[in-house]
């Protein structure tokens, strides 16, 4: 007799955008088949959500951080955010509303509002999981990221959040000049951060405060907000002065037995006048002291940094080689220093210290050749380093040139294991792409770096299609804006590459570095004098 079925689609595109579906009755001969297309769409974001980004507005340094939930139809039904605004000052526990739209390659569009106000989003998604997120507004932009939430991360429960914590985060200090900041701390799961067991890393326009083990503090959830992951978080140290820090916080997912946060955005939310605000990310940490055998494993990781220097915008990349015994062997190195690059450099051997107590990582990059000197030297790049229990690396800067924080990954290649490939590459794959601008800035309107998003069509070695959405502040570029096709240069051995993205209606080019972290990830530095850039490209299938 006949029989009936139905299919239910994924919420992302798989690996390949197609799937074959087969249909098998008793009574035929032969099973029947169909080929089906999977594409984005509104189902593609449904659910709860936590985002971040910063940015600027028409004064200076601003940033959000939030949770929202969509129903996969166009809607958002709910939503809570921080912002911390140079224009407008502190706003916490922010409700809102709002509608969007996500195009069939991942591209999407959301209006948010709240009481007269209302924010413009656009961002393109890698997986309903995972995308990037640019603020769209002639007012105010912004890059950064928005991922799913899992439910434990909604549980409001302190004891999820247990055991060793890494962060890093940037913004400016109570003079609206740069401010990095990051370190590490153990949470009890009862609402405490004792000390010792915390340390705390700060740049302050270039003044360094590293390695101060007097952090502690204290958390909870929010009971208003019941069910959005958002909590607040108070962290006080010595070298961030006698008054406690505040920050509000939203929790993204968990380990796998459900039982800790793994991942959180986190704002500060000091009341002004006169006092810092920076935003960043929280990881989980391993629970040993290492990533490998105590030192960095042996092999290449790849980085990019980003912040501010005396000369402006600043950012910075590089594939660094591990030998896994404590010292950076080799590798390559990028700096755009407000327009004045330095490519392409290759660096010397360069010893690092781990303290395995505290899990902090005293990395230092040099750019030159043989061994690097001791002690300060403008070759030498010295960062405080984190790891992360997600495989990652935050940094912050911690020498004089710049007030920069960054990530770093062990790279997926010859010198790793466990890789699936031995030679990560992104060709033949359709990819979401943010980019970051770079920099703080007070009233310099005309400095304020660009932010974009967007998707590409890579065929072989030639990016085919696209669509970017750029927010050249003040005045965001019509969207979209096609990219027209170019080459992708093929990438070295440590995968470093270079690509041109040349967009057409207006035109709109962007020089980029690449640092292939896989088969499905790689780093983003811009080489360009005017525009001061970092981010990330993702594969969608």
């Amino acid at each position: 007799g006949a029989t009936t079925g139905l299919y239910t689609a994924p919420d992302s595109p798989p690996p390949g955008g197609t799937l074959t579906i087969t249909a098998t009755d008793p009574a035929a001969t032969a099973p029947a088949t169909a080929t089906a297309t999977i594409i984005f769409s509104d189902d593609s974001l449904q659910g709860p959500y936590a985002f971040g980004y910063s940015g600027n507005d028409t004064s200076g340094f601003m940033a959000a951080a939030g949770s929202f939930v969509s129903n996969g139809a166009g809607k958002i039904t709910s939503g809570v955010e921080d912002i911390e605004s140079s224009l407008t000052g502190l706003q916490t526990q922010v409700e809102f509303t709002g509608t969007y739209t996500v195009g069939p390659d991942g591209r999407g569009s959301a209006q948010i509002t709240h009481g007269r106000v209302t924010e413009n989003w656009r961002f393109a998604l890698a997986t309903s999981h995972h995308a990037q997120l640019t603020r769209f507004d002639s007012g105010a932009t912004g890059g950064g990221t928005m991922d799913q939430q899992s439910v434990e991360a909604l549980s409001n429960q302190a004891s999820v959040i247990t055991g060793p914590y890494v962060f890093s985060a940037l913004g400016a200090d109570g003079s609206f000049d740069p401010l990095g900041i990051a370190g590490v701390f153990s949470a009890d799961g009862a609402g405490h951060i004792p000390s010792p067991g915390g340390i705390i890393d700060v740049n302050d326009n270039g003044t360094v405060t590293a390695d101060d083990t007097s952090l502690n503090g204290t958390y909870a959830f929010d009971t208003l907000f019941s069910g959005t992951g958002r909590g607040t978080m108070t962290l006080q140290s010595t070298a961030t002065g006698a008054t406690a820090r505040q920050y509000a916080f939203y929790a993204v997912g968990a380990n796998s037995a459900g039982t800790s946060i793994t991942q959180m955005y986190f704002i500060e939310i000091d009341s002004p006048p006169n006092v810092p605000f920076v935003a960043g990310q929280m990881f989980s940490a391993p629970t040993t002291a290492a990533l490998g055998n105590g030192d960095l494993s042996q092999a290449t990781y790849v980085f990019t940094a980003g912040g501010s220097s005396s000369a402006g915008p600043y950012a910075s990349g590089g594939a660094l080689t591990s030998d896994g015994a404590g010292n950076i062997t080799g590798g390559t190195s990028d700096v755009n220093n407000d327009g004045t690059t330095a490519l392409a450099t290759a660096l010397g051997t360069c010893a690092y210290s781990l303290d395995s107590s505290s899990r902090r990582i005293d990395l230092r990059v040099f750019a030159g050749s043989g061994t690097c000197p001791a002690g300060a030297n403008p070759s030498v790049s010295e960062f405080a380093a984190y790891q992360t229990s997600l495989g990652s690396v935050v940094m912050l800067e911690v020498d004089s040139a710049a007030v920069a924080t960054g990530v770093a990954y062990q790279q997926c290649g010859p010198l790793s294991t466990g890789c699936a490939a031995a030679s990560p590459s992104l060709t033949a794959a359709s990819v979401d792409i943010g980019l970051i601008g770079q920099g703080i800035f007070h009233s310099n309107v005309t400095s304020v770096q660009q932010n974009v998003s967007g998707q590409l069509s890579i065929s072989s070695d030639v990016i085919t299609t696209g669509n970017l959405d750029i927010n050249t502040f003040p005045t965001p570029l019509p969207q979209p804006n096609p990219v027209s096709s170019v080459s992708v240069g093929s990438p070295a051995a440590n995968g470093r590459g270079t690509v041109v993205v040349s967009a057409t209606s207006p035109t709109a080019t962007y020089n980029l570095i690449y640092y292939l972290i896989d088969d499905h990830t790689a780093l983003l530095l811009d080489q360009d004098q005017t525009q001061i850039l970092i981010g990330a490209t993702a594969r969608q299938f």
